[in-house]
Protein backbone atom coordinates (compact mmCIF):
# COMPACT_ATOMS: atom_id res chain seq x y z
CA UNK A 1 0.00 0.00 0.00
CA UNK A 2 3.09 2.41 1.08
CA UNK A 3 4.00 1.57 -2.24
CA UNK A 4 1.20 2.61 -4.00
CA UNK A 5 0.88 5.90 -2.42
CA UNK A 6 4.28 6.90 -3.40
CA UNK A 7 3.85 6.14 -6.97
CA UNK A 8 0.44 7.73 -6.86
CA UNK A 9 2.32 11.28 -5.20
CA UNK A 10 5.21 11.13 -7.37
CA UNK A 11 2.86 10.85 -10.56
CA UNK A 12 0.91 13.45 -9.59
CA UNK A 13 3.72 15.58 -9.00
CA UNK A 14 5.30 14.48 -12.51
CA UNK A 15 1.83 15.44 -14.01
CA UNK A 16 1.51 18.61 -12.14
CA UNK A 17 5.09 19.48 -13.03
CA UNK A 18 4.25 19.14 -17.01
CA UNK A 19 0.95 20.99 -16.74
CA UNK A 20 2.45 23.84 -15.10
CA UNK A 21 5.16 23.84 -18.11
CA UNK A 22 2.87 23.39 -20.57
CA UNK A 23 0.02 26.43 -19.26
CA UNK A 24 3.37 28.12 -19.40
CA UNK A 25 4.03 27.62 -22.60
CA UNK A 26 0.72 28.20 -23.72
CA UNK A 27 0.37 31.52 -21.84
CA UNK A 28 3.65 32.40 -23.75
CA UNK A 29 2.64 31.87 -27.14
CA UNK A 30 -0.51 33.61 -26.38
CA UNK A 31 1.00 36.94 -25.56
CA UNK A 32 3.69 36.17 -28.15
CA UNK A 33 0.68 35.87 -30.95
CA UNK A 34 -1.25 38.89 -28.72
CA UNK A 35 1.76 41.13 -29.10
CA UNK A 36 3.02 39.88 -32.42
CA UNK A 37 6.27 39.46 -30.90
CA UNK A 38 8.40 35.95 -30.49
CA UNK A 39 11.88 36.69 -28.62
CA UNK A 40 14.96 34.89 -30.57
CA UNK A 41 16.61 31.83 -29.11
CA UNK A 42 14.10 31.00 -26.30
CA UNK A 43 14.05 27.36 -25.76
CA UNK A 44 12.22 25.14 -23.37
CA UNK A 45 14.74 24.69 -21.17
CA UNK A 46 14.68 27.67 -20.12
CA UNK A 47 11.82 25.79 -17.11
CA UNK A 48 11.64 28.17 -14.58
CA UNK A 49 10.79 31.59 -16.51
CA UNK A 50 7.26 29.26 -17.95
CA UNK A 51 6.82 27.89 -14.61
CA UNK A 52 6.96 31.68 -13.18
CA UNK A 53 4.62 32.43 -15.97
CA UNK A 54 1.89 29.64 -15.45
CA UNK A 55 1.89 30.45 -11.22
CA UNK A 56 1.80 33.91 -11.74
CA UNK A 57 -1.40 33.19 -14.28
CA UNK A 58 -3.10 30.66 -12.13
CA UNK A 59 -2.85 33.16 -8.57
CA UNK A 60 -4.24 35.74 -11.05
CA UNK A 61 -6.78 33.42 -12.15
CA UNK A 62 -7.75 32.18 -9.03
CA UNK A 63 -8.23 35.97 -7.63
CA UNK A 64 -11.10 36.95 -9.69
CA UNK A 65 -12.27 33.66 -9.76
CA UNK A 66 -12.69 33.97 -5.80
CA UNK A 67 -14.09 37.15 -7.00
CA UNK A 68 -17.03 35.63 -9.35
CA UNK A 69 -17.91 33.56 -6.68
CA UNK A 70 -18.16 35.99 -3.78
CA UNK A 71 -19.98 38.39 -6.14
CA UNK A 72 -22.51 35.56 -7.14
CA UNK A 73 -23.07 34.03 -3.38
CA UNK A 74 -24.02 37.94 -2.68
CA UNK A 75 -26.33 37.57 -5.25
CA UNK A 76 -27.54 34.77 -4.53
CA UNK A 77 -28.15 35.73 -0.89
CA UNK A 78 -29.83 38.72 -1.57
CA UNK A 79 -32.32 37.01 -4.03
CA UNK A 80 -32.89 33.90 -1.65
CA UNK A 81 -33.60 36.41 1.01
CA UNK A 82 -36.39 38.15 -1.17
CA UNK A 83 -37.81 34.75 -2.12
CA UNK A 84 -38.43 33.86 1.61
CA UNK A 85 -39.82 37.70 1.99
CA UNK A 86 -42.25 36.95 -0.75
CA UNK A 87 -42.85 33.40 0.26
CA UNK A 88 -43.92 34.21 3.54
CA UNK A 89 -46.00 37.61 3.23
CA UNK A 90 -47.54 36.77 -0.08
CA UNK A 91 -48.41 32.52 0.18
CA UNK A 92 -47.67 31.87 4.07
CA UNK A 93 -49.71 28.66 4.04
CA UNK A 94 -47.88 26.88 1.25
CA UNK A 95 -45.58 24.41 3.20
CA UNK A 96 -44.20 22.45 0.26
CA UNK A 97 -42.61 25.83 -1.00
CA UNK A 98 -41.36 27.11 2.27
CA UNK A 99 -39.34 23.55 3.07
CA UNK A 100 -37.80 23.37 -0.55
CA UNK A 101 -36.73 27.29 0.26
CA UNK A 102 -35.38 26.02 4.09
CA UNK A 103 -33.87 22.84 2.21
CA UNK A 104 -32.20 24.86 -0.39
CA UNK A 105 -30.95 27.21 2.33
CA UNK A 106 -29.83 24.72 4.91
CA UNK A 107 -27.57 22.80 1.28
CA UNK A 108 -26.34 26.30 0.39
CA UNK A 109 -24.55 27.23 3.80
CA UNK A 110 -23.22 23.52 3.51
CA UNK A 111 -22.04 24.46 0.50
CA UNK A 112 -20.35 27.54 1.65
CA UNK A 113 -22.38 29.89 -0.76
CA UNK A 114 -24.19 31.72 1.37
CA UNK A 115 -22.59 31.74 4.91
CA UNK A 116 -19.72 34.06 5.37
CA UNK A 117 -21.99 37.04 4.05
CA UNK A 118 -19.41 39.62 5.38
CA UNK A 119 -16.25 37.77 3.72
CA UNK A 120 -18.11 37.72 0.53
CA UNK A 121 -19.00 40.96 0.68
CA UNK A 122 -15.68 42.37 1.43
CA UNK A 123 -14.21 40.29 -2.03
CA UNK A 124 -17.41 41.35 -3.79
CA UNK A 125 -16.47 44.82 -3.24
CA UNK A 126 -12.68 44.42 -3.88
CA UNK A 127 -13.19 42.66 -6.94
CA UNK A 128 -15.75 45.22 -8.40
CA UNK A 129 -12.77 47.90 -7.77
CA UNK A 130 -10.75 45.77 -9.88
CA UNK A 131 -13.44 45.35 -12.93
CA UNK A 132 -13.95 48.96 -12.46
CA UNK A 133 -10.27 49.47 -12.91
CA UNK A 134 -9.80 47.06 -15.78
CA UNK A 135 -12.82 48.88 -17.82
CA UNK A 136 -11.70 52.14 -17.43
CA UNK A 137 -7.76 51.51 -17.99
CA UNK A 138 -7.98 48.80 -19.83
CA UNK A 139 -10.77 48.93 -22.16
CA UNK A 140 -12.45 45.52 -20.67
CA UNK A 141 -15.90 45.34 -21.90
CA UNK A 142 -18.29 45.96 -18.71
CA UNK A 143 -21.62 44.07 -20.65
CA UNK A 144 -19.28 41.30 -20.54
CA UNK A 145 -18.09 41.00 -17.01
CA UNK A 146 -21.84 41.80 -16.02
CA UNK A 147 -22.69 38.47 -18.70
CA UNK A 148 -20.19 36.70 -17.21
CA UNK A 149 -20.83 37.04 -13.65
CA UNK A 150 -24.69 36.91 -13.87
CA UNK A 151 -24.20 32.94 -15.67
CA UNK A 152 -22.05 32.27 -12.87
CA UNK A 153 -24.86 33.05 -10.69
CA UNK A 154 -27.18 31.16 -12.22
CA UNK A 155 -24.54 28.02 -11.90
CA UNK A 156 -23.63 28.92 -8.60
CA UNK A 157 -27.50 28.74 -7.88
CA UNK A 158 -28.07 25.63 -9.60
CA UNK A 159 -25.44 23.12 -7.15
CA UNK A 160 -27.73 22.79 -4.10
CA UNK A 161 -30.59 21.67 -6.34
CA UNK A 162 -28.34 18.60 -7.56
CA UNK A 163 -28.59 17.64 -3.90
CA UNK A 164 -32.28 17.90 -3.70
CA UNK A 165 -33.29 17.05 -6.96
CA UNK A 166 -34.03 13.13 -5.94
CA UNK A 167 -33.69 12.01 -9.62
CA UNK A 168 -29.89 12.56 -9.01
CA UNK A 169 -28.21 9.82 -7.88
CA UNK A 170 -25.64 10.33 -4.69
CA UNK A 171 -22.76 8.69 -6.76
CA UNK A 172 -23.33 11.52 -9.40
CA UNK A 173 -23.66 14.33 -7.61
CA UNK A 174 -19.95 15.44 -7.04
CA UNK A 175 -19.46 14.66 -11.18
CA UNK A 176 -22.52 17.16 -11.44
CA UNK A 177 -20.89 19.77 -9.66
CA UNK A 178 -17.59 19.09 -11.09
CA UNK A 179 -18.66 19.50 -14.13
CA UNK A 180 -20.92 22.58 -13.12
CA UNK A 181 -17.65 24.67 -11.77
CA UNK A 182 -15.87 23.33 -15.46
CA UNK A 183 -18.79 25.02 -17.48
CA UNK A 184 -18.55 27.99 -15.07
CA UNK A 185 -14.93 28.51 -15.42
CA UNK A 186 -15.27 27.83 -19.53
CA UNK A 187 -17.94 30.52 -19.83
CA UNK A 188 -15.62 33.16 -17.82
CA UNK A 189 -12.99 32.62 -20.08
CA UNK A 190 -15.46 33.16 -22.98
CA UNK A 191 -17.76 35.82 -21.96
CA UNK A 192 -15.86 38.05 -19.14
CA UNK A 193 -13.76 39.66 -21.92
CA UNK A 194 -10.38 39.10 -19.30
CA UNK A 195 -8.53 37.05 -21.09
CA UNK A 196 -6.15 39.43 -22.51
CA UNK A 197 -5.80 41.48 -19.44
CA UNK A 198 -4.75 38.38 -17.11
CA UNK A 199 -2.53 37.43 -19.88
CA UNK A 200 -0.84 41.16 -19.85
CA UNK A 201 -0.92 41.33 -16.06
CA UNK A 202 0.95 38.15 -15.91
CA UNK A 203 3.51 39.00 -18.12
CA UNK A 204 3.51 42.28 -15.92
CA UNK A 205 4.18 40.65 -12.61
CA UNK A 206 7.07 38.29 -13.86
CA UNK A 207 8.70 41.73 -15.49
CA UNK A 208 8.00 40.72 -18.83
CA UNK A 209 6.18 43.68 -19.84
CA UNK A 210 6.35 47.05 -18.11
CA UNK A 211 4.37 49.77 -19.34
CA UNK A 212 4.55 53.50 -18.96
CA UNK A 213 8.50 52.96 -18.35
CA UNK A 214 11.68 55.03 -18.80
CA UNK A 215 14.45 53.40 -20.82
CA UNK A 216 17.90 54.04 -22.93
CA UNK A 217 18.90 52.36 -25.92
CA UNK A 218 22.30 51.50 -27.69
CA UNK A 219 23.55 50.43 -30.52
CA UNK A 220 22.22 50.38 -34.04
CA UNK A 221 18.47 50.89 -32.69
CA UNK A 222 19.38 54.03 -31.12
CA UNK A 223 19.07 56.25 -34.76
CA UNK A 224 15.54 54.29 -35.53
CA UNK A 225 14.20 55.65 -32.34
CA UNK A 226 15.79 59.14 -32.60
CA UNK A 227 13.63 58.82 -36.17
CA UNK A 228 10.78 57.92 -34.89
CA UNK A 229 10.70 60.53 -32.09
CA UNK A 230 12.43 63.39 -34.46
CA UNK A 231 14.89 64.52 -31.98
CA UNK A 232 18.52 63.49 -32.99
CA UNK A 233 20.32 63.52 -29.75
CA UNK A 234 17.66 62.00 -27.55
CA UNK A 235 18.76 59.96 -25.25
CA UNK A 236 15.93 58.10 -22.98
CA UNK A 237 12.56 57.57 -23.74
CA UNK A 238 9.40 56.66 -22.16
CA UNK A 239 6.73 53.76 -23.44
CA UNK A 240 5.85 50.53 -23.08
CA UNK A 241 8.44 47.65 -22.82
CA UNK A 242 6.07 44.70 -24.19
CA UNK A 243 8.52 41.94 -23.89
CA UNK A 244 11.74 41.94 -22.02
CA UNK A 245 14.02 38.93 -19.97
CA UNK A 246 14.54 35.96 -21.84
CA UNK A 247 15.96 35.80 -25.29
CA UNK A 248 18.59 38.02 -27.18
CA UNK A 249 15.61 40.31 -28.72
CA UNK A 250 13.13 42.72 -26.57
CA UNK A 251 10.24 44.85 -27.67
CA UNK A 252 9.64 48.14 -27.05
CA UNK A 253 7.38 51.35 -28.11
CA UNK A 254 9.24 54.66 -29.33
CA UNK A 255 6.25 57.18 -30.67
CA UNK A 256 3.58 54.74 -30.74
CA UNK A 257 5.51 52.29 -33.04
CA UNK A 258 6.80 49.21 -32.18
CA UNK A 259 11.08 48.39 -32.51
CA UNK A 260 13.09 45.51 -31.91
CA UNK A 261 16.02 46.17 -29.79
CA UNK A 262 18.88 44.17 -28.73
CA UNK A 263 18.47 43.44 -25.20
CA UNK A 264 22.12 43.78 -24.47
CA UNK A 265 21.36 47.30 -25.45
CA UNK A 266 18.42 47.82 -23.51
CA UNK A 267 18.66 49.60 -20.06
CA UNK A 268 15.16 50.14 -18.50
CA UNK A 269 13.74 52.31 -15.26
CA UNK A 270 10.20 51.83 -13.93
Amino acid sequence: MERWRQYFTLNMAKNSYFIATGLGVFIFMMYCLEVRFFPSKVSLSEIIFFLSISASFSLILCFFLLGWYSVSSVFIYLLLSLVKLIVVRLNPFNKKIKNYVRKYELVANKLHIINAFSAHFIIAIITMLCVYKLVTDHGVSLPSIMISIGITTLFIAIIPNVYLDRRVKKEKRNFHVASIAAVVIFLFFMLSGLTTSLIDTTMGMIGVRKENAIYSINGAELDMARYLTGNMSQLYFRGDVIFTGIGESSLVTVNGKNVIVNTDHLTIAY
